[in-house]
């Protein structure tokens, strides 16, 4: 009898352990959603969206938010499981008699996780379910950074190439504004204001060159490349974005509240450890044998009052603090749609008076070349013809950063090939549509 109850307890221990590593074992998936893929060509021209890609496949941000999405399925999974078991072996130092010392082996298992399992399952779910969240937020937010800056750096960089052609003119024009001076055949007055056009290319070709090369250098960044390759250009329209969704900060907030309420849960239970029970075997120095049964009950007579009463004041102030997240996303939402409508009209503005100053430029060079126009004339159009180019770029810049916001608070249609894009992120050689 003995020895079957030994065999007994070994078995039940052994297959115990066993359950627990084959339950908190990971699953193997063929195409796990939080695993960040590194294998992507890089591409010979970037567009917008193969940068997008290309961002999400390298950002550490994604790959930090999808390594807290595995600890929070591995903690779901933990959680449905019982608590290890705990050998206990006892003995003494006998001071009178050796034979009334016994020694005893005891096999204790917390059974509290049966009171509090539900609680636990359910706000692990909603710990998954915000993890989840932040990560397609993390996602969206480092894909409209990276169209953001493939579209503001190329405008950056023609506004760059309108400034330097502007300069140039204005070069030409002053040296023609010299011999006209000189005739008196030019006022003073507008050779001023020709001086001041001039230095305002001059200023503007140095901040756009700035410009362009402070936007590469964060696109390099972002896009862990140490040389930018071609970039594309897009057509200057939004993403087929749809619903709002949670940002990062909002998705935090919710999987602190579940955090609260599951430790409130617990403590409400007893906690993990509040009762214990276990059986062992005992043997004296006589040999004398037997089945032990014992049971550990903490008893919440000082603390738990105290501590239940904590945790409920953390779940209201996590509840306060959600609110409060969500009132000031919803407001950032609408902020944010009211700067890029504003942003898209002065950029449509911007785009017809370029295109209005064009053809100014182009019918003041055919009446030069047809004898009906001073050189001196088309220089003076040119010139602000080029300035509206040069406001068109600035403002193509302004659109960009304000779709970026906007773009970083709307759910893309697309999510769940956003979501796969994680994962196994497309070929970034082929063409994108932006």
């Amino acid at each position: 009898m003995r020895n079957i109850l030994v065999c007994a307890a070994i078995a039940t221990l052994v297959a115990t352990f066993a359950f627990n590593a084959s339950c908190s074992a990971p699953a193997t998936r063929a195409s796990d959603p939080t695993r960040i893929g590194t294998a992507a060509a890089l591409p010979s021209v970037l567009s917008p969206e193969s940068a997008a890609a290309l961002a999400i496949e390298r950002s550490p941000r994604v790959a930090a938010a999808a390594a807290r999405l595995r600890a929070d399925e591995a903690r779901a999974r933990a959680v449905a499981l019982p608590p290890d078991p705990m050998i206990v072996v006892a003995t003494g130092i006998p001071l009178d008699d050796m034979s009334s010392t016994p020694v005893r082996i005891s096999v204790m298992a917390g059974i509290s996780w049966l009171f509090t399992r539900d609680a636990s399952m359910e706000a692990a779910r909603a710990r998954c379910t915000s993890s989840a969240a932040e990560l397609v937020a993390h996602a969206a937010e480092v894909a409209a950074e990276a169209r953001m800056l493939v579209r503001a750096t190329i405008a950056a960089r023609d506004g760059a190439a309108q400034a330097d052609l502007a300069a140039k003119a204005a070069e030409r024009l002053l040296a023609s504004d010299e011999a006209l001076l000189a005739e008196g055949e030019l006022p003073p007055l507008e050779r001023d204001r020709h001086l001041a056009m001039s230095a305002k290319a001059e200023s503007e070709r140095a901040m756009l060159e700035a410009e362009a090369r402070r936007l590469s250098a964060a696109l390099a960044s972002l896009l862990a490349l140490g040389e930018l390759p071609e970039l594309e250009r897009g057509e200057s329209t939004a993403p087929d974005i749809g619903s709002p969704r949670d940002p990062a900060d909002v998705s935090s907030a919710r999987k602190a509240l579940a955090s609260a309420q599951s430790m409130l849960a617990e403590a409400r239970a007893g906690g993990d450890e509040g009762i214990e029970i276990g059986a062992g075997f005992e043997r004296d120095m006589e040999r004398d044998e037997a089945i032990g049964l014992e049971a550990r009950i903490r008893l919440p007579l000082a603390r738990r009052a105290h501590e239940v009463a904590a945790l409920e004041a953390e779940v209201a102030a996590a509840t306060a603090e959600l609110a409060e997240t969500e009132r000031l996303a919803q407001r950032r939402l609408h902020e944010a749609t009211l700067r890029c409508e504003r942003a898209r009209i002065a950029r449509d503005a911007a785009v017809r008076a370029a295109d209005a100053g064009d053809s100014m430029r182009r019918t003041a060079q055919a009446s030069v070349d047809a004898g009906e126009l001073a050189r001196h004339e088309a220089d003076i159009i040119e010139l602000e013809a080029l300035a509206h180019a040069i406001d068109a770029a600035k403002a193509h810049i302004a659109w960009a950063e304000a779709q970026m916001e906007l773009e970083r608070l709307l759910l893309p249609n697309d999510a769940p090939a956003a979501a796969n894009a994680a994962t196994n992120p497309p070929s970034t050689s082929r063409e994108a549509t932006p």
